[in-house]
């Protein structure tokens, strides 16, 4: 369904902006689509980053709220009060207004909403019409909107220890000063998860059992903190229950402290004044779930797909997600991971676990066009992949250079030279060999070199520019050094010393202390 709304707002819109939106259907679709909506979405919900669990509505809803309030008029002069509101932010007698047709109206909007009803407002409010004589500014308290609200501050006894907060108190700030869990403080006081009303609980706060607390940090996952705190997952959700049994929502807590102990009455010190550390056993790992079909083996870093997510967290098991969980390039996750495939619909299934990171450091590739193996992009036969130094990756783009001679002249390699590398490319290679091996998803490899046999001859840090492809020996280039002295002793003519290293120019007059240049190419 399409809506007749402009998608930029700013706080004060100018008149003919008000129009586009207060003069057309635009309010009226709002409402058709938050019907629909509520049709369609019947139980879902919406959790925003603090934690209320809103319906699904929540955001056609803020719309309509914001709508209402930017398209009100005044009765007498028919202006948008929007207008004449910010007209008046630099009247000297801003307090003249407050009696106005526009002043009451919009409070009148806002405490008739769940978005804008707050007591105090609905006090002061009341107070207001009473002094100016206003009438016609009645409206209904609205209906509880979060549905995960605790209800009003309980009168109750603080079964632990109570504080006063001070002005600039935050329950984070409170939380980790008293080294008591973000969560437990807010559920102890009866609080909401944005913890807005502290202000009016300050005079009260109870705190609840005291842990050993932690800051969760911004790429800190459920995994890494178990590791960490050197607890079972079960202990970790069990000591912080806001957590859920995926761990996928620990995004709304970033910030938050966590219990990374159990909570108990008394923080436990010993006699010199420092922390005891309960002893732990080490716990037994949870039985992981088999490798998904074609995973590889030996991988640094598996994980479980996740299980019974909602309607709303099925994003979670897409193949993007995973990639940048793992911080790696989406080809590579699908590569170690051939059961899934390039499309929209790639996702993990549950009951399996994947490789999300092959290892823990990345591997320096010995050329900036080296691309990681893909076992599904390689045919049959091939040499070992550990025997392979550099594999060339070509897509659908890259058909038309895919010839017999082609591939390997680039790399100064002959045709049977190519074959040792590639023993799928037969003795009377066709114009087709190539294109017929493509894979399912368009993509060919090729081994362009063997893995250096000799240690003692490493890859330098640094080649000049456009040195061959297929070197097999580099040379340092010195100060004293130039072409003719390195050509002279390594015994090797000046046109292939050039023609291995294009980068030192026609006349051979460009070589860059430090670098490597090509003497040798394999045969």
């Amino acid at each position: 369904m399409q809506v007749s709304c402009e998608s930029s707002r700013v706080k004060f819109l100018h008149d003919d902006t008000l129009d586009s939106l207060c003069k057309t259907p635009c309010l009226a679709e709002l409402e058709l689509l938050r019907a629909s909506i509520q049709k369609a979405c019947t139980g879902d919900v919406m959790v925003p980053p603090w934690g209320a669990v809103y319906p699904a509505t929540y955001i056609i809803d803020r719309y309509i709220y914001a709508t209402r309030l930017s398209c009100l008029r005044d009765k007498q002069s028919g202006q948008y009060c929007q207008t004449m509101i910010a007209n008046w932010a630099n009247d000297k007698n801003a307090s003249a207004h407050a009696c106005s047709n526009c002043e009451l109206g919009i409070q009148r909007i806002r405490l008739s909403s769940p978005f804008g009803y707050n007591d105090e407002e609905a006090a002061a409010f009341s107070s207001l019409t009473s002094s100016c004589g206003a009438e016609g500014y009645k409206y209904e308290i609205p209906a509880q909107y979060a549905q995960n609200w605790i209800g009003p501050f309980p009168d109750r006894s603080c079964d632990h220890s109570e504080i006063t907060a001070e002005p600039n108190d935050t329950c984070i700030s409170i939380s980790g000063s008293h080294s008591v869990s973000t969560y437990h403080l807010i559920q102890e006081n009866a609080m909401d998860f944005a913890c807005r009303d502290l202000p009016r609980r300050s005079h009260y706060l109870c705190l609840p059992l005291h842990c050993k607390t932690h800051q969760l940090g911004i790429t800190e996952d459920c995994h890494s903190l178990a590791e960490d705190f050197n607890i079972t997952m079960t202990e970790l959700l069990d000591w912080n229950p806001m957590i859920n049994s995926n761990c996928t929502n620990l995004d709304s807590w970033r910030g938050w402290h966590l219990c990374k102990s159990s909570p108990t009455s008394t923080v436990p010190y010993r006699e010199d004044g420092s922390l005891k550390r309960p002893e732990r056993k080490l716990p037994a790992p949870p039985k992981p779930s088999p490798r998904a079909p074609g995973t590889i083996e030996g991988c640094y870093r598996y994980e479980n797909a996740y299980e019974d997510l909602s309607a709303l967290e099925a994003s979670l098991n897409d193949c993007d997600f995973w990639a940048q969980k793992g911080e790696v390039e989406f080809n590579e996750f699908l590569a170690w991971n051939p059961s899934l495939r390039w499309g929209a619909d790639c996702s993990l299934k549950p009951g399996y676990r994947y490789c999300i990171r092959r290892w823990e450091v990345r591997p320096t590739l010995p050329y900036f066009y080296c691309s990681e193996p893909n076992p599904r992009y390689i045919p049959s036969p091939s040499i070992p992949q550990s025997e392979c130094s550099c594999y060339l990756e070509a897509g659908e783009a890259d058909k038309k250079y895919l010839e017999c001679s082609e591939p390997g002249e680039e790399f100064n390699l002959s045709l049977s030279e190519m074959r040792a590398l590639n023993p799928w490319i037969p003795e009377d290679c066709k114009e087709d060999t190539f294109t017929s091996r493509y894979s399912e998803d368009g993509f060919l490899q090729l081994c362009m070199g063997r893995s250096n046999p000799d240690p003692s001859l490493p890859l330098p840090t640094s080649t000049q520019p456009d040195a061959t492809r297929n070197c097999k020996e580099w040379h340092i280039v010195s100060e004293d050094d130039t072409c003719q002295s390195i050509t002279e002793k390594y015994r090797i003519s000046l046109d292939e010393f050039s023609s291995w290293n294009r980068g030192t120019g026609m006349d051979c007059s460009i070589l860059w202390v430090g670098y490597g240049v090509c003497i040798e190419v394999s045969k």
